[in-house]
């Protein structure tokens, strides 16, 4: 059954490194080397800039400045309207615990005020059980939000959405044994969802590649996309030309072999798979696809990193230990890879062109997993969680890459990270709990 969920919201009594003062900034960087998950906020009465921590004593998105005292933070609650810099996560506090305040026009509680400087919100979907895991994310051109992810507790595959004016819902898509794991979710031009996941159907066989299908307002219909024995790793999904186009590892163990499906959007239509790369060594891989149906894959291997596109495969990097790629093409047919390679890299093809990579982020630690994707002005959004928190990098047409952070706290494992139509920024991820499916959002 379709069910509403209480969003409930992080709010943390943070660890000063400066004992009992006040903790001076410039900038959010400032408060986040300090140890503390805040913002820097102009003082009136002291003309000077100290760091505001979130806290659950205070009232709607107040935030609270000043020493440390025991366990609570002393001074007064404030209203953070002069942040300096927007660098850092705030967190929508909720004291009560309860159902957060009815959604304004902009999607977020009424309490929050949507602005360029506010910074990223943070959210929780779901914190029932162990859920978040193998996550991933669409947005719609209304703006609407589309997620699948794992439910560890219950073996199942949920479906969580937001409208862009609205709350998140979620509810149960599979429930067959152990179903999924591995998922990604797309949409076609017409608005359907489909999703590709792992499923343990047949317990003698292993685990399988099953698809979901939701035709634009019409329910979900269930299928298997290939029953081959331990098939269905690694799924990427993705739709061009009035087809969906899969890609997946065959592996009884950690790696295996690299298939790609393809089938037309009709629901009658059959799956034709055929096998991409048989060398055993494949792991990590996205698949994106042109508007005319044309298919690019990039996958990591024990030889490197790589692309394969109208019928070759072609290195993109072979030094050092490239993996967890993510693939977003853009609107000129562009090919863009997030990976990690000790640091966060990013490598880019132009249309018939050839590959260049570059490090984005070196100072942060390497990522566990990375995320991309492209805006309809051709901007780059990477999403990717390291040791230290769950970061985002961005570069706008024509610019220079910039790097912040969302959550300070961290993530435990995947995020997936989609831009809407009027600006804002979706990351969906699993939190440093490593219980929980949360959300983080950036005002256009």
């Amino acid at each position: 059954m379709r069910r509403a969920l209480a969003i409930l919201s992080f709010a943390t009594t943070p660890a000063c490194s400066s004992g009992d003062d006040f903790v001076d900034c410039s900038t959010n960087d400032d408060c986040l080397q300090a140890g503390i998950d805040g913002v820097c906020l102009d003082s009136p009465a002291s003309d000077r800039q100290w760091c505001a921590f979130p806290d659950v004593q205070c009232a709607g998105s107040e935030m609270r400045w000043g020493l440390l005292s025991g366990d609570g933070l002393a001074d007064a609650c404030v209203d953070p309207i002069a942040v300096v810099d927007a660098g850092s996560a705030q967190h929508d506090a909720n004291p009560d615990g309860a159902t957060t305040a009815t959604p304004d026009a902009s999607g977020l509680d009424a309490d929050v005020t949507c602005t360029p400087t506010a910074g990223w919100i943070l959210d929780v979907i779901d914190n029932t059980g162990n859920v978040g895991r193998y996550n991933s994310l669409a947005i719609d051109g209304a703006g609407t939000a589309h997620a699948t992810y794992y439910d560890v507790d219950n073996g199942d595959l949920r479906y969580a959405t937001k409208p862009r004016d609205g709350a998140w819902l979620t509810e149960p898509l599979d429930s067959a044994t152990d179903a999924g794991l591995y998922s990604s979710i797309a949409l076609d031009a017409m608005g359907g969802l489909h999703v590709t996941y792992h499923a343990q159907i047949d317990s003698s066989t292993g685990h399988e590649l099953r698809y979901a299908y939701r035709p634009d307002g019409e329910g979900w219909q269930l299928s298997d996309a290939d029953t081959t024995a331990f098939t269905g790793r690694y799924t990427s999904v993705t739709t061009g030309g009035g087809s969906v186009f899969v890609s997946y590892v065959i592996a009884s163990g950690t790696n295996g072999d690299l298939w790609r499906g393809e089938k037309e959007i009709a629901p009658t239509t059959t799956w034709v798979k055929a096998p991409v790369v048989t060398t055993d060594d494949v792991r990590e891989n996205a698949i994106a696809a042109e508007s005319t149906g044309a298919v690019h894959i990039v996958f990591d291997q024990t030889s490197g990193l790589r692309h394969n596109f109208a019928g070759g495969t072609i290195p993109i990097e072979t030094a050092g230990f490239p993996g967890n790629p993510d693939l977003a093409l853009d609107p000129a047919g562009g090919a863009h890879v997030s990976y990690r390679n000790t640091d966060l890299k990013y490598a880019h093809r132009p249309k018939d062109g050839a590959w260049t990579n570059e490090v984005i982020d070196s100072a942060h630690g390497s990522p566990n997993t990375t995320a991309i994707a492209i805006d309809g002005d051709g901007g780059i959004h990477i999403s990717y969680e390291t040791g230290i928190g769950l970061y985002y990098a961005h570069k706008p047409p024509a610019a220079a890459w910039m790097v912040e952070s969302i959550d300070s706290v961290g993530a435990s494992g995947e995020s997936s990270i989609g831009p809407d139509p009027f600006g804002g920024i979706h990351v969906v991820y699993r939190d440093a709990t490593g219980t929980a499916f949360a959300y983080a959002y950036k005002c256009p």
